[in-house]
């Protein structure tokens, strides 16, 4: 059995990679492995200024979306059964953060 996502469901199928030992074979494609960076990447920069004059920043969104980041969690499949695919001009899943990804499953 396997999963298969892209875009967010590519995130979305990593977590569940991380979780369900009955997955063998995962395939993400553009999957956006640093959702916290996504998130504020995307943040308008009017709403952006007025989150930050209120206090809230990078760094505690990042922490609030932490428990779902795909790179703070390890696969259980065997390394053979992982694949991931992403694009060079991606926007919403820039390829440093695809590679960091492809490194922290160990290089599928």
């Amino acid at each position: 059995m396997g999963v298969l996502g892209l875009g967010l469901g590519g995130t979305a199928a990593a977590l569940l990679a991380s979780l369900d030992s009955r997955l063998h074979a995962s395939a993400l494609v553009a999957p956006v492995a640093a959702l916290a960076a996504a998130f504020w990447r995307g943040l308008p920069g009017a709403r952006r200024l007025a989150w930050e004059a209120a206090g809230i920043d990078d760094e505690l969104v990042a922490e609030v979306f932490a428990a779902d980041e795909p790179l703070r969690h390890a696969p259980r499949s065997l390394p053979a059964g992982r694949y991931l695919a992403g694009g060079r001009a991606d926007r919403l899943t820039p390829p440093r953060e695809l590679e960091a990804l492809w490194q922290h499953w160990d290089r599928p």
